[in-house]
């Protein structure tokens, strides 16, 4: 099963700040397994490394879908500041 077959399960039962912490090991991790595997360049140490690099990068692709687009919070696209301004006139309209 690839995280494209994945259900968007990754940050459901979380916390928020749980998800935050989620995101950031998922950021950071993937950024680190493509150093690896860059530093590994022409090795055969190089496709193991690109492809685990891969899986993390789709399984952090993954958790900001679900986090962001999944949930309202932010539609594909659009800029920070208009799901802000979205969700204060949401808040002040009692919704």
């Amino acid at each position: 099963m690839t995280s494209a077959d994945r259900p968007l399960l990754l940050t459901a039962a979380s916390t928020p700040q749980e998800a935050a912490c989620l995101l950031i090991i998922l950021e950071r991790g993937y950024q680190a397994a493509y150093q690896a595997a860059r530093k590994a360049w022409r090795t055969p140490q190089y496709r193991p490394l690109f492809a685990m690099a891969d899986e993390l990068n789709q399984l952090s692709v993954d958790a900001h879908w679900e986090t962001f687009y999944a949930t309202g919070l932010r539609q594909p696209g659009a800029g920070v500041v208009l799901p802000a301004t979205h969700h204060r006139e949401d808040l002040e309209a009692g919704r």
